[in-house]
């Protein structure tokens, strides 16, 4: 099996979440944890801008802000970066309304979430993402990480083959010879040391207890 028909096998095993994220664009749910996924544009085609592999790599920084802008808002949230993409997941989307005092349209919080993140990240790197926002269940927030990090690690892998090994050696070749060619090209200690770039990187952070009533309906400010 390729690496593209395995991410094929990958979203039939997830398809029941496109339908809730094409169910929730337009209007947002409040009673539903509010999701966005950006996407680096161009990133992984200039690596000497954006380099992926050690200290402050692209994947790192964007954790890193994307964890500045959650502490900014005081969210319980969930963040999952991989290669040049990063999902946030807000469980308490109140918390994120109160925050923009916003409705729930979601071209609106698109943009006002996007230019947020994007003028901490270019204190690292001038760089572009598309964002989309959508809802998912509570019940749904685990399997939308694991997806998110199936994904990741089809993407790594094709990208650490690419990187570090020739294409007329790995061109046309399934993912389970992809994996071995790591192997015989003595490239196993450098994977470990370099885990993140399949594995991605993963936090939860909880909203900070206020020393007043709030993350009520009420509070809204239109």
């Amino acid at each position: 099996m390729s690496i593209n028909d395995y991410y094929e096998t990958i979203r039939e095993k997830y398809k029941d979440l496109w339908k809730i994220k094409a169910d929730s664009y337009g209007e947002l749910k409040i009673d539903d944890p509010i999701v966005f996924f950006l996407d680096g544009k161009n990133v992984t085609k200039n690596h000497r801008e954006y380099p992926m592999f050690g200290k402050s790599n692209f994947t790192e920084m964007m954790m890193f802000y994307g964890a500045e802008l959650i502490e900014e808002i005081n969210a319980d949230a969930v963040i999952y970066a991989s290669i040049d993409e990063i999902t946030f997941v807000f469980k308490n989307p109140i918390q994120l309304i109160n925050y923009f005092q916003v409705e729930t349209n979601q071209s609106c919080l698109e943009a006002l979430f996007i230019q947020k993140f994007v003028e901490k990240f270019w204190k690292y790197k001038k760089a572009y993402f598309k964002c989309t926002a959508f809802n998912v269940s509570d019940k749904d927030v685990d399997r939308l990480v694991s997806f998110r990090k199936e994904v990741g690690d089809n993407v790594g892998l094709m990208y650490l083959i690419k990187e570090k090994i020739p294409k007329s050696i790995y061109h046309g070749k399934s993912r389970i010879e992809l994996e071995k060619l790591l192997i015989t090209s003595g490239l196993s200690e450098y994977c470990k040391e370099n885990n993140y770039i399949r594995e991605g990187y993963y936090k939860e952070y909880h909203k900070r207890k206020p020393n007043f009533l709030e993350d009520s309906i009420s509070d809204f400010v239109f």
